[in-house]
């Protein structure tokens, strides 16, 4: 029985009666789908193949000997869904050992071919129900041709699956199960087995590039290596590299805690290779440098760059950078793309570290009134809530007073380490990798004495740890 069940509980005839089942003889492959659209499963397939084994015996077809069995749960009635208790029984079909020579090892396929032979699978892909599925290989034979059994349990053979995932094909109601419908899932299954025939090799997209992240007021600025480009694809042993795709979240959706973020990930910015008749052939002049750029310690030469002007302050913003291949028309197969999440950097955007005298230090928003829009909801929100002081020094302490010069909290800033994990916002919302600009540090409105401060005019100093000068200002809470 296949289920998220983080959306669906397990327990009760509920649970498991959304999944049928089918099996595919020429592919070795028994799986399970979505029946009736249940939440976290729908449209789905999920599948347990064959691919082969080692050593294998010669002369032998893997198809015949390769079995498929099925049992209800605690089904004691009937012979065709018995639940075996015993391993061999006089019954047909009855024990373990029968049930593992493919008691069921009856397809589609086959009724279609020899209409006198009943479809077994037929009746199970359209009642779905709890079950427990077997796909079996066997009998062994040693060299002599005898067959192998518990006494030669010396000899040893390496037997290897594939799960494999899709989702249908196409928009057909959810209880049908055809052949369109698993286009999808027949393709993985061929990529799995052409995975094993080929040494577990598979065609791959470009390595993923290497970004190095600028962060200044209201702006991001993205840099990246060009390792992505001398990466060889390793069943074409060729460099297939063909473009870059940018990436980045709009302000606030990282409030969906639900979501996946490979799907708030909107794409903003594509540039491929031009003159070879593949994707927009745009060229990279609007992104490549004219020389590479190099940081303080750091080696790598970034020769692309993207700027994102116009960010919000305070909003955290996730980007990425992609690399994708030509694709390969040998092998039927579309473009690759590394993955979208493997250079992934949650920013939060504001002012860089400022250490001149002369620069002013602030809050905002100023007023705050009861939230901000970027604070989040649930029953936790007196926690979620955050100002931010901005143009702070480099390292630095932070005190905030009543207007009676009471001390509500104080706390130091490095700008070096600081990512916003000592307060409750970030622990939600965030992963611990979070990146600020340097300047800004950001304030769960909670005294010292685990409170949440009261609506008022408040003080604030910043003291700077190097230079030992005070800047002083103050803001206003409204709930």
């Amino acid at each position: 029985m296949i289920r998220n069940t983080n959306i669906t509980p397990p327990g009760g005839t509920s649970f498991y009666n959304k999944g049928a089942d089918g099996y595919d003889s020429t592919l070795r492959m028994w799986y399970e789908y979505d029946y009736n659209g249940d939440p976290g499963f729908t449209d789905s397939y999920v599948a347990f193949k064959l691919l082969g084994l080692s050593p294998k015996p010669a002369q032998e077809n893997i198809n015949s000997k390769t079995k498929y069995s099925i049992w209800q749960f605690r089904n004691a009635t009937g012979i065709l869904y018995l639940s075996p208790t015993v391993d061999q029984s006089n019954q047909n079909g009855g024990g373990k050992y029968e049930k593992l020579n493919g008691y069921l090892s009856v397809s589609p396929l086959d009724s279609l071919s020899n209409p006198s032979v009943p479809s077994r699978n037929d009746e199970l892909r359209h009642t779905p129900n709890n079950r427990s599925t077997i796909i079996s290989y066997g009998p062994f034979y040693k060299d002599d041709g005898e067959k192998l059994s518990l006494r030669h349990l010396q000899d040893t053979i390496n037997i290897v699956f594939a799960v494999v995932c899709a989702k249908k094909t196409g928009t057909d109601p959810t209880t049908w199960d055809s052949s369109y419908q698993r286009q999808n899932l027949n393709v993985s299954a061929g990529w799995a087995q052409s995975a094993f025939d080929n040494g577990y090799k598979l065609p791959s997209p470009p390595d993923i590039p290497t970004v190095k992240t600028v962060l200044e007021d209201k702006s991001v600025t993205l840099f990246w290596a060009a390792n992505a480009e001398r990466s060889i694809d390793p069943i074409s042993n060729i460099q297939d590299f063909e473009g870059y795709k940018i990436y980045r979240t709009n302000p606030g959706s990282d409030l969906d805690l639900t979501a996946d973020l490979t799907e708030q990930l909107k794409l903003v910015g594509e540039f491929d290779s031009a003159y070879n008749n593949v994707s927009n052939n745009t060229g990279f002049n609007f992104i490549k440098l004219a020389s590479p750029k190099y940081f303080d310690g750091d080696t790598t030469p970034y020769y692309y760059k993207f700027d994102f002007p116009n960010q919000l302050n305070g909003f955290q913003y996730v980007y990425s950078v992609t690399a994708f291949d030509k694709g390969d028309i040998t092998q039927n197969l579309g473009s690759l793309e590394s993955s979208i999440l493997g250079n992934s950097k949650r920013i939060i955007v504001g002012t860089p570290a400022n250490n001149e005298a002369s620069a002013e230090v602030g809050v905002y928003p100023n007023p705050y009134y009861g939230s901000a829009v970027w604070d989040g909801s649930g029953n936790r929100k007196e926690l979620l809530r955050k100002i931010y002081f901005y143009n702070l020094p480099s390292n630095c302490e932070i005190s905030v007073w009543t207007i009676a010069g009471d001390l509500v909290d104080k706390f130091t800033h490095d700008a070096a380490t600081y990512n916003g994990s000592d307060i409750e916002w970030f622990t939600t919302y965030s992963d611990g990798t979070q990146k600020f600009a340097g300047g800004e540090h950001a304030w769960n409105l909670i005294t010292t004495n685990e409170q949440a401060i009261a609506s008022g005019l408040y003080l604030f100093t910043v003291k700077d740890s190097n230079t030992g000068e005070v800047k002083k200002g103050k803001f206003v809470i409204v709930k």
